[in-house]
């Protein structure tokens, strides 16, 4: 089902998957719709603003027609297209820490699940 909340179209359960599950029935009320966010440029400010509440100091590099994008603390220097782009590493980096790199079976197991 689609409804119009805060001037958005969002998906919504239906009513009567939500009173089977199997944890017993949930009001209507207390119903959570999930919410779609694209990778746009209207998501580029708060990656940014969420780069600086973490502790980033967040700046563009323009070398000649090129625009890179830095991110850096005490710890770690973070370099790519935008802040977007920068938050991913950010996160990938207090997930995983300087061991973020992936072995050969994950990479194998990766590429025969969305490569083959």
């Amino acid at each position: 089902m689609r409804v119009l909340a805060h001037e958005r179209w969002i998906d919504i359960w239906p009513l009567r998957t939500w009173m089977s599950l199997p944890f017993g029935p949930i009001k209507p009320e207390h119903a959570v719709a999930r919410q779609t966010i694209a990778a746009a440029g209207n998501v580029e400010v708060p990656a940014y603003l969420t780069l600086i509440k973490l502790g980033y100091d967040v700046d563009p590099v323009i070398q000649g027609d090129d625009e890179l994008w830095t991110a850096q603390n005490a710890k770690v220097r973070l370099v790519g297209d935008g802040p977007l782009q920068l938050l991913g590493l950010a996160l990938l980096y207090r997930e995983r820490g300087l061991d973020l790199y992936a072995g050969d079976e994950d990479i194998d197991a990766f590429l025969a699940r969305f490569c083959s």
